[in-house]
C-alpha cells in the first residue's frame, strides 16, 4: 500500500545504508590521539601541545555526550507516560459524564460551548507536548553546550597561528611556540594547526549524524563553517611558505 502511494505521489525510495559510511567516534579519538604525539614529538612542552591534550579530552568528552544523547531517558519517558495516562483518564470520566449545559437552547451557545472546550483541549495538548518534547530538550542544551566548547577551541587555535607571519624568516619575540623557528618550522606548526580545526569539525558532525535536531545541525553548520574558514587562512600561509623554498 505504501509503495503504492509512494508510486502516486512520486517520492524518491528510501536510500538503505549498511551504516559504513559513518562516522566512527573511537577512530577520531584514536586519530586526536595520535595527533597530540606527533605535536609532542615536534613542539614538546610548548602551547600547541596543550591545545592538543585538551582537544584530547575534548574529543572524549564529545564521544561520552554522544553516546549518552543516543540512549533513552527512561526517568523522563516515564513521567512523559504518566502524563498520558492521567490526560487519557480525565477525557474518559470527562467524556463518559459530560451532558451539555443547561441554558443550551440553540446552535449559537452549543458552538460557544464547544469552542470554549476546543480552547482547554488545546492548553492540554499544548502541556503534553512539552512534556513529550522535553527529553528532546534536554539533549539539545547538552549537545549546544558542547558545541560551544568546540567552538570556542577552533578560536583558540586560531589565535595561536595568528601571530605567525609567514613574511619573515624567523619568528622572534612571539609566542613561545615557535620562536626563532624556520620556515619548515612554520609549516609544520600550522599544518597541525590545520589539522586540528579538521577533528575539531569532525567532532562536531557526531552530533549531526546522532541528532535528528534542527537547532543542533544549525549549530554543527556553524562550527564547520568556522573551522573551514579559518583553515583556509592557515593554507594561504602555508603556500606562502612553501613557495619561499622552491
Amino acid at each position: 500500500m505504501f509503495d503504492v502511494l509512494r508510486a502516486i505521489i512520486g517520492s524518491p525510495p528510501r536510500l538503505e545504508t549498511d551504516g559504513q559510511f559513518q562516522l566512527e567516534p573511537e577512530q577520531i579519538i584514536r586519530t586526536t590521539t595520535e595527533l597530540k604525539a606527533r605535536v609532542d614529538g615536534v613542539f614538546p612542552d610548548r602551547g600547541i601541545g596543550k591545545m592538543a591534550t585538551h582537544l584530547e579530552s575534548l574529543a572524549r568528552g564529545t564521544v561520552e555526550q554522544i553516546r549518552w544523547a543516543t540512549r533513552p531517558l527512561f526517568g523522563i519517558r516515564l513521567v512523559s507516560l504518566a502524563a498520558v495516562l492521567a490526560f487519557v483518564g480525565l477525557v474518559a470520566r470527562f467524556a463518559i459524564g459530560w451532558r451539555l449545559p443547561t441554558g443550551v437552547a440553540n446552535l449559537v451557545d452549543l458552538a460557544e460551548v464547544m469552542d470554549a472546550f476546543m480552547n482547554e483541549l488545546l492548553v492540554v495538548g499544548a502541556g503534553l507536548f512539552f512534556v513529550f518534547s522535553f527529553e528532546s530538550r534536554v539533549k539539545r542544551r547538552r549537545a549546544l553546550a558542547s558545541l560551544r566548547d568546540l567552538r570556542a577551541l577552533a578560536h583558540i587555535i586560531d589565535m595561536h597561528q595568528l601571530t605567525k607571519d609567514p613574511s619573515r624568516p624567523t619568528v622572534g619575540g612571539g609566542p613561545e611556540d615557535v620562536d626563532d623557528a624556520t620556515n619548515r618550522e612554520l609549516v609544520a606548526y600550522l599544518d597541525l594547526c590545520s589539522e586540528m580545526l579538521a577533528i575539531v569539525a569532525k567532532l562536531a558532525a557526531l552530533y549531526a549524524q546522532s541528532l535528528d535536531d534542527p537547532v543542533v545541525l544549525a549549530a554543527v553548520d556553524e562550527v564547520e563553517s568556522l573551522t573551514s574558514g579559518l583553515s583556509a587562512k592557515i593554507w594561504q600561509k602555508i603556500v606562502i611558505l612553501e613557495s619561499a623554498f622552491s
